[in-house]
């Protein structure tokens, strides 16, 4: 049955299949819809199975929006759209079916080992509606995954900042990470030395408390080590990490 609904995606004419969404909307509230059982039908992607949540009603919502075309009142995050060099037209056009459908492809194989961001990663928690678009940072991992032609390997990554012109702030906090077999990139290192001193300035003991950059360095790669995260690519990166905000609540703390 998901073949034929997946195929009937494909081949309807896309004024038709709008009308029909929204009819279905309308008449057929909570019961299953083909977009989301293609998403379900991806291994390494998040499941939505109850048509009555609301994560499950707002991935639905999210699949119709994007067919119609973003709406130009959408709030969207400029430096994202500008450092990935996004289209306006893929932003604010209709997405044809088979295109919506590649671009989920894309997120599932982003999700599979030795690509970015990797297994267990936050693509592969994200909800159907999240990776549409996140009204959080109003950015849409589904927008990148649709201009990308593959997902990237992490030798694909450019880091925007080598560890030849990092500064010796990075490269001293950098060290414990890498001695433990903590793979971190020039850009995050450098992020979280700035953070460092921003910390310190805020409570002056915490100098102490760390044993400076080096020390603070120690205790990041132990904390990351007992959270079992040694893999490249982990979002650590500060401010506003998960994993940043979360080690930093721990070490705040004095735990």
């Amino acid at each position: 049955m998901n073949e034929i609904k997946n195929k009937e995606i494909d081949n309807i004419p896309l004024k038709v299949y709008r009308k029909a969404v929204e009819y279905r909307t309308i008449k057929k509230k909570n019961t299953p819809s083909p977009w989301v059982e293609y998403w379900n039908l991806q291994p390494n992607l998040r499941k939505h199975n109850d048509p009555k949540s609301k994560v499950y009603i707002a991935s639905v919502h999210a699949a119709e929006e994007i067919l119609r075309g973003f709406s130009r009142k959408k709030a969207w995050d400029i430096k994202w759209i500008a450092k990935n060099n996004i289209p306006e037209n893929v932003l604010y056009k209709p997405w044809a079916p088979a295109v919506v459908k590649r671009a989920i492809r894309v997120l599932n194989a982003m999700c599979e080992p030795g690509n970015w961001p990797g297994p267990g990663s936050w693509v592969a928690r994200c909800s159907m509606a999240d990776a549409f678009y996140n009204p959080r940072n109003c950015t849409s991992i589904l927008v990148i995954a649709r201009c990308s032609l593959r997902a990237k390997k992490f030798s694909d990554r450019v880091d925007e900042l080598t560890w030849e012109k990092a500064s010796p702030y990075a490269q001293t906090i950098a060290a414990p990470l890498k001695e433990t077999g903590i793979e971190i990139r020039a850009s995050v290192a450098e992020s979280i030395a700035k953070q460092y001193n921003i910390l310190c300035k805020n409570d002056p003991l915490l100098v102490h408390v760390s044993g400076g950059l080096e020390g603070f360095g120690r205790m990041l790669a132990r904390w990351l080590l007992e959270q079992n995260i040694t893999r490249p690519g982990f979002r650590v990166e500060p401010p506003h990490g998960y994993l940043w905000r979360k080690f930093c609540a721990t070490f705040t703390n004095g735990d």
